[in-house]
C-alpha cells in the first residue's frame, strides 16, 4: 500500500497480492476447492513414502527401442506417459524425432490413444 496526501487528507492505494479482485480471488478459493484431485493427492504421498517407485528403472537410448507389447501383456501397464522435450521432439520443437516417431507409433499401437 501507498499513501499520498490530497488536500490535507489521506489517500491509499492499496496494491492487491493477487492480480484480481477480492471477488474473483472468492471465486478462484472456491474454484480451487471444488476442483481438488484427491486421488492424485494420494498417489503423490505414495510416492513421497516411496520414491523408488517414480526414478527409472530401465534406461533405453530411444522410445523406439521399448517393447510396449510386453510392457503390456507381462507387466500389466495400461497407459505410458511421455514428457515432450527430449523425449519424442528436440527441445522446444512440435514435431516428433524422426527416431521417436517408431516408438511413439508403437505405443499408441498397443495402448490407443486415450491411454498414450
Amino acid at each position: 500500500a501507498t499513501a499520498t496526501i490530497h488536500n490535507h487528507s489521506v489517500c491509499f492505494r492499496l496494491y492487491p497480492l493477487f492480480p484480481f479482485t477480492f471477488v474473483s480471488m472468492v471465486n478462484w478459493y472456491y474454484a480451487m476447492v471444488q476442483s481438488i484431485n484427491t486421488k492424485a493427492l494420494l498417489t503423490l504421498a505414495s510416492v513421497a513414502r516411496r520414491p523408488y517407485i517414480a526414478s527409472p528403472h530401465v534406461h533405453v537410448p530411444t522410445i523406439s527401442d521399448v517393447n510396449y507389447q510386453s510392457m503390456r501383456d507381462h507387466c500389466g501397464i495400461r497407459a505410458v506417459i511421455f514428457d515432450k522435450d527430449n523425449t519424442i521432439t528436440a527441445p522446444y520443437e512440435t514435431s516428433v524425432h524422426e527416431r521417436a516417431s517408431l516408438g511413439l507409433q508403437n505405443a499408441l499401437d498397443v495402448f490407443g490413444h486415450e491411454n498414450v
